[in-house]
């Protein structure tokens, strides 16, 4: 089990993981946000597990490793909104192990390297979105991104003598 770049910020019980009944299962946590997880649940038999530049408020069983933050402020842009990208002020910002990567980022685009815990890379374009995600309304389109507006067009610049 690999778990890389995620964001998990709810109060969840429990993260479970299953050991090998006879095998080794080696379970990695690098790179994820893990706020509001009370506890790793461990099923019987046997597992590893190494765990290192995560952002987490408390996770029993899940060691902090060297690199790791336990913090219960994520830097969410705003979470009653259903905004989970990183604000500026985001400890998770420049935090990444920037190789643990999923070859694809969480909107499918191609990564090879990140710098930012969790599941979305801070964006200033992200972190000044107002939207509110609410799933009322007819097909939305959640994780559409914010854009900046296209640069006006069919400007030209004026003397300020002429009148």
């Amino acid at each position: 089990m690999n778990a890389y770049g995620n964001t998990l910020a709810s109060p969840l019980d429990a993260l479970g993981i299953v050991g090998g009944a006879s095998n080794l299962v080696t379970a990695t946590f690098t790179n994820n946000i893990l706020i509001g997880i009370l506890t790793l649940a461990l099923n019987a038999g046997r597992y590893s597990i190494v765990s290192d530049c995560n952002l987490m408020s408390h996770v029993d069983n899940l060691p902090v490793g060297p690199h790791g933050m336990v913090t219960n402020y994520a830097g969410f842009v705003n979470t009653n909104s259903g905004l989970y990208w990183l604000n500026a002020s985001s400890p998770a910002r420049g935090a990444a192990f920037i190789t643990s990567c999923g070859p694809v980022d969480f909107f499918g685009r191609a990564q090879s390297t990140v710098t930012d815990v969790g599941a979305f890379q801070y964006n200033s374009v992200y972190a000044s979105d107002s939207r509110v995600l609410d799933p009322s309304p007819a097909l939305p389109d959640y994780w559409s991104l914010p854009a900046r507006p296209p640069p006006p067009a069919g400007l030209r610049a004026l003397d300020p003598n002429q009148h």
